[in-house]
């Protein structure tokens, strides 16, 4: 078993978590371990190859410790970390996003993707290697207005990322994040309603990319921001404020 059949995908009761999950299940030999924040509700559907740990808040150290638990018990070899937790954004002016939400920002993409990896890189490099891949944004890139406290969290998750890939690589580890354009999914959609949908993201197409990282081919691809986007001839005829507009 090699990292891209047994991995481990944080916040699946997302709706991007969520297809994360059920689609990477599908290939063949695949296990997965998921963590959800809140409590699992009946309406929560996964394979029978994905195991659910809920309740588990990753800005808690002790919740990381028992996912690491949960995988050194299923995983008997390396494993691949998919990194998909976080507040969703929204598009707010710096000065009506307070310190507390900007802590809780933060606190809800940065320290969680910290505290699981110090749980889980002594694992990995006891086993000498896995992929560990984090979702970032293409507003790192493009410095949006309006998203200050998320930009600010997803540019420190991928200094992370970057930091670690090359801490760890002597070990086999690889660090690499994806920065993403928006997704088509329902709670963006309704987040701006006057999107460029042509260049909204749909999740499924995101996963041979993840399947290709946590392959042994990506050996060589360590350390990147990898920038996923699709062309739209609408992107550059529009503003960006009235692409946001909600009126």
């Amino acid at each position: 078993m090699s990292e891209s059949q047994h991995i481990i995908i944080t916040g699946i009761s997302s709706e991007l978590g969520g297809i994360l999950a059920r689609e990477l299940a599908q290939g063949r030999g695949v296990q997965i371990i998921g963590t959800m924040r809140r409590a699992k509700k009946s309406t929560d559907k996964f394979p029978r190859n994905v195991q659910v740990i809920d309740g588990c808040d990753l800005t808690k150290p002790e919740c990381c410790q028992v996912l690491a638990d949960a995988a050194k018990m299923r995983f008997r070899t390396r494993f691949g970390f998919v990194h998909s937790v976080g507040n969703f954004w929204h598009h707010v002016p710096f000065l009506q996003c307070g310190p507390e939400a900007a802590s809780q920002m933060l606190a809800s993409h940065v320290t969680t993707l910290y505290n699981t990896l110090q749980a889980l890189v002594p694992m990995m490099r006891a086993r000498k290697g896995g992929s560990c891949i984090a979702l970032s944004c293409n507003s790192v890139r493009y410095n949006y207005p309006w998203m200050a406290s998320f930009t600010a969290s997803k540019s420190a998750v991928d200094s992370l990322i970057r930091s670690l890939s090359n801490e760890y690589s002597g070990d086999g580890l690889r660090f690499n994040s994806l920065g993403l354009a928006s997704l088509k999914t329902h709670k963006v959609h309704d987040s701006k309603p006057h999107g460029d949908f042509c260049h909204f993201i749909p999740p499924k197409d995101i996963i041979p990319v993840i399947q290709f990282l946590l392959s042994k081919e990506s050996y060589l691809v360590n350390g990147n921001t990898i920038s996923l986007f699709r062309h739209s001839d609408q992107f550059y005829r529009t503003g960006y404020f009235d692409r946001i507009a909600h009126e």
